[in-house]
């Protein structure tokens, strides 16, 4: 009797994915398992969702590949030093209703939910633009621990 290539592979691999029982077994089980429901066309399984709430969160991915987060807060920390064991919970975000992203050490940048812009560093804070800096609003205020500061 001919066989075709890669019959026995496919065989072994069939086997392998029964999870130890044996093939009387499975099709016993296969046998007693409840038929599956087809849905036709004409059956929209997102009109049978019940929304109840007022409101949601959203992480889509359109066709562009470009990815929208709408969510009430986001916390990202990043690092080796904010990695724990699964079973450990992350700590709570120190601020409510805005973005933020932290960093080792405690520096972080952040969005609150008036739209108010933090940022902040135990370390050197630097700013570079090739082009320029630009400061703009109804005045600005330096405080400076050393009293030193070039200006060109």
């Amino acid at each position: 009797m001919a066989t075709r290539p890669g019959a026995a592979l496919a065989r072994r691999q069939a086997d392998r994915s029964l999870c130890g029982r044996s093939r009387a077994s499975h099709a016993s089980l296969k046998s007693r398992a409840k038929p599956r429901r087809r849905i036709r066309d004409s059956d929209d399984p997102a009109e049978a969702i019940t929304i109840s709430a007022k409101t949601a969160s959203h992480d889509l991915i359109d066709q562009k590949g470009r990815r929208f987060l709408q969510l009430r807060e986001l916390t990202i920390r990043v690092g080796d030093w904010v990695l724990e064991v699964p079973s450990k919970r992350p700590k709570d975000p120190s601020t409510a209703g805005g973005l933020r992203l932290e960093g080792k050490g405690g520096a972080f940048i952040q969005i609150d939910k008036d739209g108010n812009i933090t940022i902040e560093t135990p370390e050197t804070l630097s700013l570079k633009g090739a082009k320029g800096i630009t400061l703009e609003g109804p005045g600005v205020t330096a405080t400076l621990k050393s009293s030193k500061m070039n200006v060109e």
